[in-house]
């Protein structure tokens, strides 16, 4: 099975292939980096008639991409074609985006998560809405004291994989175990433990992966310094743009966990 990485790495390759197949040229590197996830035929038909400055212009604008209502329809299309079956009632699950969102604001909750961690994962702008994702929670109760300035780490098991004392262990699950180096440090954190050939982009992705297996003697904590550095570096290169410095967050928190974890287990 393709992990979701995997998938959205296929879908970027065919998606560039079908753009310069109807432009009839290849695209730059630039222009592949900045071409949307999901391009429509209308920004194709506008794409045909732009070039240069203008060409990339176009992509870095909200026009080349697709409409929340136009992508709602494809995730409904989607979610019908699959014919998922619901737990509860036996029958085909309804799916809206607003379910996805209504669920997980509704499951940080339950962990509880704080407010201000609900309306970052929400991707809202403050916290005056996030009371719905909350109010139907009877566990919130209990937390009412302590939510406010709780963590992502607080309710997110970021970390998946296995912890294991050292690169012998990891080998006598999988014999042969394939290292998972941090080259930006130039050390190297755990093995995976499968054999399956996999484009994830390690090792941020393997820390989410349930089939990696981090050392307990690895330096973890130059993955965390280099992670850090990286969000240092994003912000700045963004000017603050959130929806891009929090893209590794999930992995910090993993990182985070791991870390604890062996201090548990070497008895730091």
């Amino acid at each position: 099975m393709k992990s979701v990485g995997q998938v959205i790495e296929q879908h970027i390759k065919e998606s560039i292939a079908d753009v310069e197949a109807q432009l009839e040229r290849k695209l730059t590197p630039v222009e592949q980096s900045e071409l949307p996830l999901f391009v429509t035929s209308n920004a194709i038909d506008t794409m045909k008639t732009l070039s240069g400055e203008d060409f990339l212009d176009f992509l870095k604008s909200e026009l080349a991409h697709i409409s929340s209502s136009a992508l709602s329809g494809r995730l409904v299309t989607a979610t019908n074609q699959l014919k998922v079956v619901s737990e509860r009632t036996g029958e085909l699950i309804h799916v809206n985006p607003y379910r996805f969102r209504y669920t997980l604001g509704t499951r940080a909750a339950i962990e509880g998560a704080g407010t201000l961690t609900i309306a970052t994962l929400l991707d809202h702008s403050d916290t005056q809405n996030v009371g719905v994702y909350v109010a139907n929670v009877p566990e919130f109760a209990i937390e009412i004291s302590k939510i406010m300035n709780q963590p992502l780490a607080r309710y997110a098991a970021a970390f998946a994989g296995k912890l294991v004392k050292d690169e012998d262990e990891a080998n006598e699950e999988n014999a042969g175990a394939t290292r998972i180096p941090l080259r930006e440090k130039d050390c190297d954190v755990g093995s995976c433990g499968t054999s399956a050939f996999c484009q994830d982009y390690a090792p941020i992705a393997c820390y989410l992966c349930p089939k990696f297996r981090p050392w307990a003697n690895a330096p973890h904590h130059l993955v965390l310094q280099w992670l850090m550095e990286e969000r240092e570096r994003l912000k700045a290169d963004t000017d603050g743009d959130m929806a891009v410095v929090t893209i590794n967050d999930r992995a910090i928190v993993a990182v985070c966990q791991v870390i604890k974890l062996c201090q548990e287990q070497n008895n730091v």
